[in-house]
């Protein structure tokens, strides 16, 4: 948490006030079936989602070369009888772009924060090596492959593989989900039971975990 309070106040604090690039971006949703975003350039990503027949992505970016910032879009179909594709979505730069070189160059900061939500049992994977995750609902399946990110799942339900490498994984589930977790490094509390109807696998190296029901 402290970590996050000092990112958040040497890192984004002094972009607020400063010109910030919203990005929105809307999919059918019947024309795929999961979800992915990686990226490292993402501070934040948060993930809704309810009665709705769309895919809404807002992208909130600010910096000095956040004019220049573009999110990236593809998709593929994973197998061959597959008639929904997978929809890919990751942040860069165009290639025309090329950032100057000089000596302030390694504090220019771009904050990037994604704000996703997806109908109900969709399946959604996020890679990250800085990224928080924030997440409520109900999803088929919820992936994180995050590094120094927090990873927090609030009213959560359904299956969800979450690994990190030191950010802590909080979960709070409804009652039919069941858990394992593992750091290697870590605290674990995990009081969720053995036995659901979905299951969450939490692992982390460095980070604590903490697995429970909604009360």
């Amino acid at each position: 948490m402290l970590r996050n309070i000092f990112l958040y106040f040497c890192f984004i604090a002094p972009l607020i006030g400063t010109a910030q690039k919203v990005l929105q971006k809307e999919w059918d949703s019947h024309a795929y079936k999961a979800i992915e975003i990686v990226s490292d350039q993402l501070f934040s990503v948060k993930v809704t989602n309810g009665e709705t027949t769309k895919i809404k992505l807002s992208t909130y970016i600010a910096g000095e070369t956040s004019e220049n910032a573009v999110v990236q879009v593809s998709d593929t179909l994973l197998n061959p009888s597959d008639t929904r594709k997978t929809l890919h979505i990751t942040t860069g730069f165009p290639s025309f772009f090329h950032p100057k070189n000089d000596k302030l160059a390694a504090h220019k900061v771009l904050a990037m924060e994604m704000v996703l939500e997806v109908p109900k049992k969709y399946t959604v994977r996020i890679q990250s090596k800085k990224a928080n995750v924030l997440a409520t609902g109900h999803y088929s399946n919820f992936s994180t492959s995050l590094e120094e990110g927090r990873c927090e799942l609030l009213d959560f339900s359904g299956n969800a593989e979450l690994q990190s490498l030191t950010g802590t994984i909080e979960v709070v589930a409804e009652q039919r989900v069941s858990g394992e977790a593992v750091s290697e490094y870590g605290d674990v509390i995990n009081e969720l039971n053995n036995k659901g109807r979905w299951r969450i696998t939490a692992e982390s190296r460095f980070g604590n975990i903490h697995l429970r029901y909604t009360e």
